[in-house]
């Protein structure tokens, strides 16, 4: 598996953004697991061996006063659509104005 690799069935089951992690859940530690995916526009499979989580949780915390690049490049990691976009770059425009 890489970066930019579409996945879109665990064992022929379909998988989609929002049945993801109810799939993954089916496994446990130590299962192999059939992968289907898409790479550059080919259809391909591997079985992958599942590991123990990495970390079992993780907790960010944002600054309150950012520069505008930061900004941008924050917005650009959490936010996909517009929407989103616009109600982020208010808040942080509020944020640098303090």
């Amino acid at each position: 598996m890489a970066p930019r690799d579409e996945v879109i069935a665990l064992e022929r089951i379909r998988v989609t953004p929002s049945n993801w992690e109810t799939q993954l859940r089916r496994y446990r530690p130590r299962d192999s697991v059939l992968f289907h995916f898409f790479r550059e526009g080919v259809l391909r499979e591997c079985r992958v061996t599942l590991d123990e989580p990495a970390v079992k949780a993780v907790r960010l915390t944002m600054k309150r006063r950012i520069t505008h690049s930061v900004a941008a490049r924050r917005c650009a990691w959490l936010y996909d659509t517009r929407k989103e976009r616009r109600l982020l770059k208010r808040e942080l425009r509020k944020a640098t104005a303090e």
